[in-house]
């Protein structure tokens, strides 16, 4: 299985955890540097966690603001890829991310939910959290891209 299959899988019903397993080994870019890990894909939900080490920090010692803003495009990318039943490419189109508190250590987890999942314009709403704490809210609108052509 490759990550169209699986999110197409998605699509349907969520992700079990060895279907989840196979998703985050196969992850590259932006996610895999990071160290993120997905530990829940459907349709009405795409959560995603990430330890906090000194890679994602400011010199200050608290965590980058463009990583919110990643985690929140990458768990809204792969909601949107889950929503198209991975036959359509996404883009994103806009991320405004607030930051609302800042953390050092621990496990952020962003979770995504849609808003709105129409025919060429997806907005997901994503919140990173951290020990019960609202780190960051964003909002995120991908673009689905004309039918898949490979």
């Amino acid at each position: 299985m490759d990550l169209r299959d699986l999110c197409a899988t998605a699509a349907s019903r969520p992700l079990n955890e060895d279907e989840r397993t196979t998703f985050n080994s196969l992850i590259t870019g932006v996610d895999r540097t990071l160290g993120t890990r997905y530990v829940h894909i459907s349709a009405q939900e795409v959560s995603l966690e990430l330890e906090i080490t000194p890679k994602v920090l400011q010199p200050w010692g608290i965590v980058h603001g463009g990583v919110y803003a990643a985690l929140a495009e990458s768990a809204a990318s792969v909601g949107s890829l889950v929503a198209t039943g991975a036959r359509r490419g996404i883009a994103g189109l806009s991320n405004s991310t607030d930051f609302i508190a800042s953390a050092s250590h621990g496990t952020i987890r962003a979770t995504a939910r849609p808003v709105h999942t129409g025919r060429t314009l997806h907005l997901w709403e994503v919140s990173c959290e951290c020990e019960g704490r609202i780190l960051a809210r964003s909002t995120v609108r991908c673009i689905v891209l004309s039918p898949r052509m490979d």
